[in-house]
C-alpha cells in the first residue's frame, strides 16, 4: 500500500511540473535545468518533459500544442487534464522535490534488492557504492533572485540567537576562523611534526557537539588511542607505552572516562581506501566532520594512464563535491613537501604536496611546523626567547576565505601530545612588541618574528 500511495503520489507531482510548464512560460527554464529525468517515471510525463526540452533547445514555443506535435495526438487529453489539475506555478519546486524523493526511494528499493541478491563481494560493492550515490543527489542546480537573497539575510540577521561554527579548541584561531558544515580545512606538516596530535585534539574537542569520524590511513588503532588517553586524560605517554600506569593515572582515567564516553568521535582504521569509501562510509554513520589523516595516502580510482598530479586533483574535487553537497566538513591532513636543507623560507600553502587542487579547494588551510632555530618570540619589552624546535610548534592559518590570517607559536606537550598557545593572554601586547622589535631588526638577516597576515583591524590586533 505504501508503494502504491507512493507511486500515486509522483505521478500526480509529475504532472504538476508539466502543467506548471503549460500555464506559465516564465518557469519553463528553471524548471528545465532543475529536474533530473530520471527522476520522471510515468510514461506521458517524461515523453512531455522530453518534447519541452527538445523545443526549448530549438528556440521554439514550449506550449501544450507544439508538445502534442511532438509526442502524438493521442496525449493531448493528458496535457489538457495537467493543466487544469495545476492551479499555479508558484508551487513547482515543490513539486519537483516531492517528485524527486518519491524516484530516489524507487531507485534505493531497487539497489537494495540488487544488494541482497548480489553474488560476489564486487557486487555488493557496486550496489553500496549506487546506494552512497543516491541518499547524497540533490537538485545540482539551484538559484535564488537578488531580492530573495536580501529577504533571506534580513531574516537570518534579524534572529539575534549567535550563530555556531565549528571550533577547534584554541581561541585565537576560533575567533578569527568561521568553520562550518560543508568547509574543507586542510592541515599541513611535515613528518613528525605533530598533524595528526594536533588533529586528534581537535576532532575530540569538536565531537563534543558533533558526530565526527577519524579515517586513519596510515596510524594503527593502539597508536590512536594512546595518544587520545594521553592528550584527553593528560596521562604520560611513556607511562602509557610501558604498560605503567600509576594509581593517579588510573583514578585519572577512571574520572575523566563518563566526559569522554559522551564524545562522539568514532576511529576508522582506513589504510588503501578510496575516496568514494570515505563518502559511502560517512554517510552510512551519519558523520558530521570527517577527518583523513591523511589525504595523500587514499587510493586513486583511475591509476592507468593518469599522472599522480592529476589523481589528486581528482581525489580533492570528490571530497570538495561531497563536504558541499552533505553538509559535511572534511578535515584533511596533508604532507607539505620537503624544504632544501637549510633553507630559511616559512612554509606556505603551496608546499602542499602532490597537487595544486588542494590549496585550490580548501576554505581554511593551518600549518604545522617546527620554528627554526634561529626563531624569536618577543613577549612585551623585556626579552626576546629562542623557540625549542622539539617543544614548540608554529600553527599558521594560511588560507582563510573569510576570515583573517595568522601565526602563532605553539608550546608542545609530547608527553601528553598536546598544544597550548603560548603568551595566549598577553598576545596583542606581544604583538605590538614584535611589531616594534622587527623595526629595530629590519636589517638583520635570518631573523623571524611572529605578525599578523593578512587583513589587521585599526589597532593591527589579530584576529
Amino acid at each position: 500500500m505504501a508503494v502504491e500511495n507512493g507511486a500515486s503520489q509522483s505521478f500526480e507531482a509529475e504532472t504538476a511540473v508539466i502543467g506548471s510548464m503549460l500555464i506559465d512560460p516564465d518557469v519553463i527554464p528553471r524548471v528545465l535545468a532543475a529536474v533530473d529525468p530520471r527522476d520522471i517515471q510515468s510514461t506521458p510525463c517524461r515523453l512531455a518533459f522530453q518534447a519541452a526540452q527538445s523545443l526549448f533547445r530549438e528556440g521554439k514555443s514550449v506550449d501544450a500544442f507544439n508538445i502534442r506535435n511532438v509526442i502524438g495526438k493521442k496525449y493531448a487529453g493528458f496535457l489538457a487534464e495537467c493543466m487544469e489539475v495545476t492551479p499555479t506555478s508558484a508551487n513547482v519546486f515543490e513539486y519537483i522535490d516531492v517528485m524527486h524523493e518519491q524516484a530516489t526511494l524507487e531507485r534505493i528499493r531497487a539497489q537494495a534488492m540488487t544488494l541482497t541478491t548480489a553474488a560476489t563481494l564486487d557486487e555488493c560493492r557496486e550496489a553500496v557504492k549506487a546506494l552512497g550515490e543516491e541518499f547524497g543527489a540533490g537538485r545540482k542546480i539551484e538559484s535564488w533572485t537578488l531580492a530573495e537573497l536580501l529577504a533571506d539575510f534580513a531574516t537570518r540577521q534579524a534572529d539575534q540567537t549567535p550563530k555556531e561554527y565549528i571550533g577547534y579548541g584554541l581561541a585565537p584561531v576560533d575567533e578569527g576562523t568561521y568553520t562550518e558544515r560543508g568547509d574543507i580545512v586542510m592541515i599541513g606538516g611535515s613528518p613528525s611534526d605533530g598533524k595528526t596530535a594536533f588533529a586528534l585534539i581537535t576532532a575530540y574537542h569538536m565531537a563534543q557537539k558533533y558526530n565526527v569520524g577519524f579515517f586513519s590511513l596510515e596510524t594503527n588503532k593502539e597508536k590512536l588511542e594512546d595518544r587520545l588517553v594521553a592528550s584527553g586524560f593528560q596521562i604520560d605517554l611513556a607511562a602509557i607505552k610501558k604498560n605503567s600506569l600509576s594509581d593517579e593515572d588510573w583514578s585519572r582515567f577512571e574520572k575523566g572516562l563518563p566526559d569522554a564516553s559522551r564524545r562522539r568521535l568514532r576511529i576508522f582504521r582506513a589504510s588503501g581506501i578510496t575516496a568514494d569509501e570515505i563518502i559511502w562510509t560517512s554517510r552510512a554513520y551519519g558523520l558530521d566532520v570527517v577527518f583523513i589523516d591523511y589525504v595523500q595516502l587514499i587510493t586513486p580510482e583511475v591509476t592507468r594512464g593518469v599522472s599522480r598530479a592529476d589523481q589528486m586533483a581528482e581525489v580533492s574535487r570528490t571530497l570538495k563535491t561531497f563536504a558541499l553537497t552533505s553538509n559535511t566538513a572534511v578535515v584533511e591532513l596533508a604532507q607539505l613537501t620537503r624544504q632544501e636543507r637549510g633553507s630559511k623560507r616559512e612554509r606556505d600553502m603551496f608546499d602542499l604536496g602532490e597537487s595544486s587542487q588542494f590549496e585550490k579547494d580548501a576554505d581554511i588551510i593551518l600549518l604545522l611546523y617546527r620554528p627554526g632555530s634561529d626563531t624569536h618570540f618577543i613577549e612585551g619589552d623585556k626579552h626576546s626567547e629562542t623557540l625549542d624546535p622539539d617543544k614548540t610548534r608554529i600553527l599558521r592559518v594560511a588560507k582563510n576565505k573569510e576570515g583573517r590570517w595568522g601565526r602563532w607559536p605553539l608550546s608542545f606537550d609530547g608527553a601528553h601530545q598536546s598544544f597550548s598557545i603560548l603568551a595566549e593572554n598577553s598576545f596583542n601586547a606581544v604583538q605590538r612588541a614584535v611589531r616594534e622589535e622587527k623595526h629595530k631588526r629590519s636589517g638583520i638577516q635570518g631573523q623571524q618574528s611572529f605578525e599578523t597576515l593578512g587583513q589587521a583591524d585599526e589597532k593591527g590586533m589579530p584576529f
